[in-house]
């Protein structure tokens, strides 16, 4: 919806008191820069495959111990607390402490794979980059320069 002054009102289509102009959002994307399909994603994290299935397995142990840490506060309270048995209760506090502890790794081993995936991709794609650069025709240096033409490109991978 359009306001009087022929801005467009951005999420307040009924009010005219929040106008935004589309051209802003436009210039803010930059259309020379291909847009990537689900299938040449996919294809640029084939590499990766081995990695992202150990963060998938690592995230459904995060999900068991998540799951089975209520469980275990339940006997707590009900086998330990409510019947004063206080060996149960120390045995079940160390059992949380131990899988807070094992959710902690787990969690860590998960964001190194994340951040193995995401360093090597970005160098691939700067390295592509760049040997692209290198075959680009000389002229088009010459318009925009060196510096402004790979920082372009790399500052969009």
């Amino acid at each position: 919806a359009h306001c009087r002054s022929g801005y467009r009102c951005f999420l307040y289509s009924h009010s005219p008191h929040k106008p935004e102009k589309t051209a802003l959002f436009d210039e803010l994307i930059d259309r020379s820069v291909p847009s990537m399909t689900i299938r040449q994603a996919i294809h640029l994290l084939k590499p990766y495959r081995k990695r992202l299935i150990v963060i998938a397995i690592y995230a459904i142990i995060i999900s068991i111990i998540s799951a089975v840490s209520p469980f275990i506060n339940s006997m707590m309270i009900d086998n330990g607390l409510l019947q004063g048995n206080i060996p149960v209760v120390i045995q079940l506090v160390i059992a949380l402490i131990l899988l807070l502890l094992l959710d902690r790794i787990v969690q860590y081993l998960q964001r190194v794979q994340e951040i193995e995936i995401t360093n090597s991709l970005g160098k691939k794609l700067k390295v592509e980059a760049f040997r692209h650069g290198l075959r680009l025709k000389p002229l088009i240096f010459k318009e925009k320069g060196f510096y402004k033409t790979m920082s372009r490109r790399f500052n969009s991978t």
